[in-house]
């Protein structure tokens, strides 16, 4: 009997590290905005705390109808506080916090033609009136937060009713940048962060747009009721100092204070 309790005792001490080492894994839905972030953000939290993180890419809006329709996910990282907050009132999530703010930029393909034309706002006026934008690209104000956004700066700089007919939709704000570079349009209002990162300079360059209203959009992540403990840590991870440097690298604004 001792002999068969020891044989025992050591087959459950070398399954323990197996299972210590191996972690969970977190199923995430993740707004395009953090297509180039979330990479470094995923291999931090995979080191530091053995959990795997599963990423699936898509606009805020299209995410949150994934999940009421039943997708799996354990955590939406939306580029808005509106989509969370639906999925906390319809009991789909627990708990809601913000994680970052996000900014507009002007996208501009490296073109000649392109090269002088003012900043931001004025830049986007210049090329309309001089007819040198055929196309300007931003993600679905339907369902995309960063394509709300722009449509409420055009609308309010009173540009939106000019480029009507010139508009390249994009179903989220990385192929809007995506339509830049490909040449499907010469210009783009995406997010500042995908604009600024190292993987498209070269591509074109980022002219900054006014912070006003939604166009300083707030980042907040959702985790679903019935989310399995790592992804409870990979919520209160993404507030740490490691996460928020991460994100700071990338280009996007701290989520503010008091928050």
């Amino acid at each position: 009997m001792r002999r068969l309790t020891g044989l025992v005792t050591c087959l459950i001490l070398a399954l323990l590290p197996l299972t210590t080492c191996r972690g969970d894994t977190v199923t995430v839905a993740a707004a395009s905005s953090l297509n180039y972030a979330l990479p470094d953000l995923v291999r931090a939290f995979e080191d530091e705390t053995g959990h795997r993180l599963r990423i699936s890419y898509s606009s805020s809006g299209n995410l949150t109808r994934q999940i009421i329709q039943g997708a799996p996910f354990e955590i939406l990282l939306a580029a808005d506080e509106e989509h969370p907050r639906r999925l906390l009132e319809r009991g789909w999530a627990s708990a809601l916090a913000p994680y970052a703010r996000g900014s507009l930029c002007l996208f501009l393909r490296d073109d000649p033609q392109l090269r002088s034309c003012g900043q931001g706002l004025s830049c986007l006026d210049g090329l309309l009136r001089e007819g040198r934008l055929e196309r300007l690209a931003l993600a679905n104000p339907d369902h995309a937060p960063y394509g709300v956004a722009a449509r409420q700066l055009l609308r309010r700089s009173g540009l939106w009713e000019g480029l009507q007919g010139r508009l390249a939709i994009a179903q989220n704000a990385l192929q809007a940048a995506q339509y830049v570079i490909s040449g499907a349009a010469r210009a783009g209002i995406i997010p500042a962060a995908l604009g600024n990162d190292p993987a498209l300079r070269g591509r074109g360059r980022c002219l900054p747009l006014p912070e006003a209203g939604e166009s300083a959009l707030l980042h907040v992540a959702a985790l679903r009721h019935d989310a399995g403990d790592a992804a409870r840590r990979l919520f209160e991870w993404l507030r740490a100092p490691a996460a928020q440097a991460i994100l700071a690298r990338h280009g996007f604004l701290p989520p503010g204070p008091g928050r």
